[in-house]
């Protein structure tokens, strides 16, 4: 059975060739040669004592939009998934915005092509679109607790989530936010406001802050079944 502690993190912030060059008291190591077509995972238990005691892998890419860092990435998260017990890709995109893409991975009925054009352009690929396909594979042959996860991390672009937000509330009979100051504040804007508008900034954040969400009952339309503890 996959352990749930065991996570990998797909944080595309560091450079993917440094990845082991960086880290201490690991050399680089080459996994592959230039222009070469097919990756060799047999490549992989080169690095393979790396992640003995590993619980999180950050995996990036020296630039965005390039096809071969994305399935070179897929096989390396594969060979985790199947060596070393990870079991959770986390994206850099918002969570609000993989929230379909994870229910797709879940098994359940979701137009993908359509919930991936939420992504970063970067991410807008057919290569991850590849990986998301094998993951949900993968899943059917498992029991729940067995299964992968797909799961946003960045919080840049909220818009989606906001909408989300605002659907809970009003499904509560409570004031949505207000749309146009969430912007002002998801884009950190604060220094270009003027001293009244920071002054009413401050007192409208400092209203939500005190308001009370903890009688939400645990499950909504927003997680799906088999979640509530995750």
């Amino acid at each position: 059975m996959i352990k749930p502690h065991f996570l990998l993190a797909l944080f595309l912030c560091s450079t993917f060739n440094s990845l082991f060059a960086v880290s201490q008291e690991i050399k680089y190591v080459p996994l592959a040669e230039a222009g070469q077509k097919e990756i060799d995972s047999e490549a992989f238990k080169a690095i393979d004592s790396y992640f003995d005691d590993v619980t999180i892998a950050g995996l990036g890419e020296s630039t965005h939009g390039t096809s071969e860092f994305h399935p070179y990435r897929a096989e390396l998260f594969k060979y985790l998934i199947e060596n070393k017990d990870f079991n959770t890709l986390f994206l850099e995109a918002d969570y609000a915005d993989c929230v379909p893409i994870s229910d797709y991975v879940a098994g359940e009925s979701v137009d993908i092509r359509e919930a991936m054009k939420a992504l970063y352009w970067p991410w807008q690929t057919e290569e991850l679109l590849a990986l998301i396909e094998w993951m949900r594979a993968y899943n059917q042959e498992r029991a729940l607790e067995d299964q992968l996860q797909f799961v946003g991390v960045d919080g840049q672009w909220p818009d989606n989530a906001s909408m989300k937000i605002n659907d809970l509330l009003l499904s509560y009979s409570l004031k949505p936010l207000d749309s146009n100051r969430f912007t002002i504040v998801s884009d950190q804007e604060f220094q270009k406001l003027r001293k009244r508008e920071y002054k009413d900034m401050l007192a409208y954040l400092r209203t939500y802050k005190e308001k009370d969400v903890s009688d939400f009952p645990r499950s909504s339309s927003f997680e799906r079944s088999g979640n509530e503890d995750a």
